[in-house]
């Protein structure tokens, strides 16, 4: 009889595909995912901003990409691929506001 550890941490193939990164030396998806999330949840009380019929709290696509250094696409992907996560807002792609959910 033969035992198989398992990493439970471990997604299969999923994690490989969102731990492959962006194809140049930058942080792949899932490390970015998470630095973003450390990062904005910090920075919570950036300002309020009016969207839609609320207010949200919470810092921008546009300054979490000046923070780190990289093109909008790039924080936009690693947000919309977080479990915790989300972009609220409908104007330019830079003033969207990111947001948590359950944190």
């Amino acid at each position: 009889m033969s035992i198989e550890l398992v990493d439970i941490d471990d997604d299969g193939p999923l994690n490989d595909l969102l731990d492959e990164g962006f194809g140049d030396n930058g942080p792949t998806l899932m490390t970015l995912g998470k630095a973003v999330q450390c990062w904005s949840i910090t920075n919570l009380e950036a300002r309020t901003r009016e969207v839609g019929w609320r207010n949200v709290v919470g810092p921008t696509l546009g300054e979490a990409a000046l923070a780190f250094a990289l093109p909008i696409d790039r924080i936009k992907a690693a947000v919309e691929n977080h479990y915790w996560m989300f972009l609220t807002g409908d104007g330019p792609e830079a003033d969207l506001v990111i947001e948590h959910e359950g944190e």
